[in-house]
Order: structure tokens, then sequence, then C-alpha cells
């Protein structure tokens, strides 16, 4: 669509959804979306467009993301050469392990993120240079891009779609009766600590799985150039933090195993954390289609009601989180650099209760965090679970019926 102003464009392909649908295609996901609230999306993509207009100003990267873009860059970079070459001795060189694993969280929100959503510039080639920090992290900005710009923002909070809310059989983030074991009842304790995983999880299990699965864009395999691009981006990793420190640094091998181990737990959690905020708490729905894989609302306003945002205001919390603890905004306006969120939510949230839409939040990140441990500790019992199951069901029963 050569000229079409990017904010009004989608950034998820189209999958078709009819019945004739081509062979490569059988393995593609066929939730589709209602066309209800389709003025609303009009409405508040016209008027961010109008904020970008009236000021002059371009959606992607300015002066203040760059600096962002140095800042989280440098953080790592410095923590790593002093830890492997500072001769500080164990615990200060630990110490800076963990400091560059929560610089490799903020260059996650604050750098890769913009750049593989396309937000951090116009030229396309910029941005997937700059996506590249995501595979130097250990995590492919391939997949990433697959299970999170697609799967997770097209379909977000859907069971059989967004593969966020499905993080492996120990903890059930969506209310799911038939399938909670005993040991859910106790995920709002231990899950926390199982969060500190996310990050490995990334780095040595689920590229490596989506290298062998099908693409549900296309049902077809991963292309032969992105399963090289994860393995080279896996042998930069590896050697940047485990072979160079190996060879060059005066610590012993265990010393370094211990240094990279504690780095990759603190950039886990901090990166489960922040997303979790945002969309399993209590504020948020896990909708669901019906036999016919279709959702009774439109994708915008399904946006609406299982995104929340948090923090409002708390300018630490924005500068660390990459704008993420804007979601709402990011989640209509994934192309826009993050540093314009607090900008355009005000306008979002009026046009949100305008049109008769939930705009969800957390007046603070620890109150969002309350909420996300009571979404743990409902979901890990049957009989809560099955009380969320039926009060989601009556919602969307009543949303049909109005």
């Amino acid at each position: 669509m050569p000229g079409a102003d990017p904010i009004l464009l989608s950034e998820t392909p189209v999958v078709p959804q009819q019945a004739n649908d081509k062979p490569a295609l059988k393995d593609a996901i066929k939730i589709t979306f209602a066309s209800s609230q389709r003025d609303f999306h009009d409405d508040v993509k016209a008027r961010v467009k109008a904020h970008f207009a009236e000021r002059g100003e371009s959606q992607y990267a300015n002066a203040w993301m760059v600096f962002k873009m140095f800042f989280w860059v440098g953080l790592p970079v410095t923590a790593y050469a002093l830890a492997m070459f500072g001769q500080l001795g164990r615990l200060p060189s630990l110490a800076l392990w963990c400091v560059g694993g929560f610089g490799l969280a903020g260059i996650g929100f604050n750098v890769g993120h913009d750049a593989i959503h396309g937000a951090f510039s116009k030229n396309k080639r910029l941005n997937r240079l700059v996506s590249l920090s995501f595979d130097v992290m250990g995590a492919s900005s391939d997949t990433w891009a697959l299970a999170h710009n697609f799967l997770h923002h097209t379909y977000a909070n859907i069971k059989g779609g967004d593969t966020d809310i499905e993080p492996g059989p120990y903890i059930r983030l969506y209310p799911r009766p038939d399938d909670v074991w005993l040991l859910h009842r106790f995920q709002h304790i231990y899950a926390w600590f199982l969060y500190s995983f996310a990050g490995f999880n990334w780095v040595w299990s689920k590229d490596w799985i989506q290298m062998f699965s099908v693409d549900p864009r296309t049902g077809k395999p991963c292309p032969n150039r992105v399963k090289a691009k994860i393995v080279l981006g896996k042998a930069s990793h590896i050697t940047l933090f485990l072979v160079l420190p190996l060879l060059f640094s005066p610590f012993a091998w265990w010393e370094v195993g211990i240094g990279y181990a504690a780095a990759g737990m603190v950039t886990g959690f901090t990166l489960a954390i922040v997303f979790q905020m945002a969309h399993v708490v209590k504020e948020c729905e896990f909708p669901l289609p019906d036999d016919s894989q279709r959702m009774d609302v439109g994708w915008a306003e399904n946006q609406m009601r299982t995104t929340a945002n948090f923090d409002d205001g708390n300018r630490v919390i924005n500068f660390i989180t990459g704008g993420l603890d804007h979601q709402i905004e990011h989640h209509l306006f994934p192309k826009i650099c993050h540093v314009h969120y607090p900008a355009i939510a005000p306008m979002v949230k009026q046009c949100a209760q305008e049109h008769g839409l939930p705009y969800l939040e957390n007046k603070t990140f620890t109150q969002a965090m309350r909420s996300h441990h009571k979404v743990l500790w409902e979901c890990g019992r049957p009989e809560e679970a099955a009380r969320l199951l039926e009060e989601q069901v009556a919602r969307q029963a009543a949303r049909l019926a109005a």
C-alpha cells in the first residue's frame, strides 16, 4: 500500500480465513474477530495521527530515544567489562553480572522491542540492524517477532492464539479448571522463582523448538535463512558471555558459570514481571472464541479488554520498561516509538471512554503485582478457575445479547 500512513497499518499479516484456504495454510491459526467497535479503532487512529501532524513530529525515535538506546546498551557493556576484567573480586564481579543482566532486560524493553516492531525508525534496514540486539542477548529476533508481534499482539490473552499465556506445564495463567494439578495450588508462591528462567527458556529452548515448527501465519516450516540466523545469534551470545570470559577473565569456569546464571536470572525475572503485569492481572479478560473460532468482539476492543497499564506517570518505571507501562497504547499502536506513549495516552483513554470501552490500569506497580498474585492464586485452584471461566462466558454472552 504505497504512501499509506504507517500508523494506520496493521503490523500483523492477514491470514486467509475462508474454507477455500490453500493446503499450505492447513496449520495456520483460524481465529477471527467481529467487526464491533470499528468506529473506536478508526477514531483513536485519527486522533493520534492528528496529534503527530499538529506537532510536526515523527512517530519514530527522537533524541530522547537515541539517548536511551546508548544508555541501555552502555550499561551491560560497562558492567560486563568490569565484571570480567576489572579484577574486583568475586562478589563485586557477581554484582556487576547482575547489573549487566538488568541492563540486557533494559535493551530488550527499550531498544530491541521497538526495532522488531518497526517503531524505531522508518528505515526498515535500520530497524533490522537494531533488532539484532535481541539476537546478541540470545533470543532470536525472528522467533520473537513471530511469537510476540504476531501471536501475542493479534490474539492477546486468547487461548490457542497467544502463546504468552502458555508458559509451560507448571504455571496456569488463565482459567482452565479441567487442567489444574495439585501443584498449581502453590503457583502463587513458586511462579515468581520460575519467572527467573524466562530468559533461559528463550535462549536454550523456545527458539530451537520454533526452528522445527511450522509458522502459524502460513503453516509452512521455518525458512533456512531464519534457521541460520538463529544459529549465528546463539553462537554470538555464547561467544560473548561464556567463551570470552572463560578465555580471558581471571575467573574459573565455575565462577563464570555462576555469573552467567545470575545475570540470566535477573534478565528473565525482569522481562517476565513487566509483561505479566500488563496482561495477567485481575482487570484483564481471557476471552474465548466460539465453536467456529470467531471472537465476539473486534480486534481493537479485544486489546482494550485484555491489556492493562500500570503506574502511569512514574518516569522511572517508564524509563526502565521502555514504555510498556503504557501497554494499552503499545498494543493499539505498536509501530509508534514508545517515547511517545505518555503523550498519546490521555487521548486514547478519553476515546475509549467515549466509545464505552474499558481503559484498564493499576495505579502502581505494586498494585499490579498484587493483582497478578491474585490471578496465580485463583488459576491454581479448580473451583476458582471454574468460577472465573463461568464469569467470562457470562460476560461474552451478555455482550452478544446486547
